[in-house]
């Protein structure tokens, strides 16, 4: 099961909850791809030794410039274009190659501030335990800065090559996203509604910042054996409900279909999640700990295009463009499947 988690600088979903979802992501899934700026530290660290010098400038001013502190943004640009210039200059003679080895010195003082301020901010912000699914390629992270610099339409080509061409399930937060959103309640208060987000939980995980990478390691190995049936399930599901468009007609007979096929799923994934025995120390281990609901929910293609811009992911504006888009090779009404998680109240 692969998994894509989209967030961009605009974003109001919280930090804390967004780092929940991806460690519970990493472990539920067999692929999670993440574009987020929080994750940028990992992008550092894992192409330290071979990130060009315009990225080490972009982290710099990220995570130096922005705050006032360090090279001012003005000097780093004039110094970049004119180390630059030089590099590529033909013919260089004796002063020119002084020059070069200069800044040399001086992009290598950059590089490592940068490596530093990585490492720092990813054990600050508890996302230590990530490194490692970034390097075992668990874990895919894009360089948000780069990519938007390549491509000042990202975020929008992403969600229309993602919605045309399916590969992954989008994972959303919903604390700040379905406040939005009119959805339905357990007990299927609302009917016949085509707009409608359909949501079934699957469990409910524990905050999982005390856990090394170790310890997720030997959790993700273990339920990718265990969580096989799951992924069958989910799957097959997808591709069934991919080919549906939902009506004011069908919508009834969908969310039936949909809590049958996920009941059998819901009571196993309930019973394995609940006697891991990690998850049994946190909750013992602590009278505070902060618990989360894991959900599976349905929607419009249309519908989840507006959760995408509620998110802050994309404007209102970019919701036509990406739709009229979409709508040349599909309908927008197509049923969607998507991943959630929200903080629960632990009163």
């Amino acid at each position: 099961m692969k998994i894509l988690f989209v967030k961009s600088h605009e974003s109001q979903l919280r930090f804390e909850l967004e780092r929940q979802m991806i460690k519970t992501g990493l472990l539920v899934s067999e692929l999670f791809y993440a574009i987020t700026p929080n994750l940028l530290g990992i992008v550092v660290h894992k192409n330290r030794d071979k990130a060009n010098d315009k990225s080490i400038i972009n982290n710099y001013k990220y995570y130096f410039c922005q705050f006032g502190i360090g090279i001012p943004e003005p000097d780093l640009d004039t110094y970049i274009q004119q180390f630059t210039k030089l590099r590529n200059k033909k013919f260089k003679n004796r002063d020119d190659l002084l020059q070069i080895g200069r800044w040399e010195q001086v992009m290598h003082k950059i590089r490592l501030d940068v490596i530093l301020a990585a490492e720092n901010w990813m054990r600050e912000n508890k996302l230590e335990s990530l490194l490692g699914f970034s390097v075992d390629n668990s874990l895919i992270v894009f360089d948000e800065e780069s990519e938007i610099a390549n491509d000042e339409l990202f975020y929008q080509n992403v969600l229309i090559d993602e919605f045309t061409n399916p590969h992954s399930l989008h994972f959303l937060g919903v604390n700040k996203i379905l406040d939005n959103v009119e959805h339905s309640t357990p007990n299927h208060e609302f009917k016949s509604n085509p707009n409608l987000i359909y949501t079934s939980t699957l469990f409910h995980i524990p905050c999982l910042d005390t856990l090394s990478y170790a310890q997720m390691k030997i959790i993700r190995n273990e339920f990718e054996e265990l969580l096989q049936p799951f992924y069958n399930a989910v799957a097959a599901m997808k591709t069934e409900f991919d080919a549906v468009v939902i009506t004011a007609d069908n919508v009834d007979q969908i969310d039936k279909r949909f809590d049958e096929l996920m009941e059998e799923q819901i009571i196993f994934l309930k019973e394995t999640v609940s006697n891991n025995i990690y998850f049994q120390q946190i909750v013992n281990s602590s009278t505070d700990y902060k618990m989360y609901e894991f959900n599976i929910s349905f929607a419009t293609m249309k519908t989840m295009i507006n959760l995408y811009q509620y998110a802050g992911v994309i404007s209102e504006m970019e919701v036509g463009i990406i739709l009229e888009k979409i709508a040349l090779t599909k309908d927008i009404n197509t049923c969607c499947l998507f991943l959630d998680m929200a903080e629960i109240s632990m009163v």
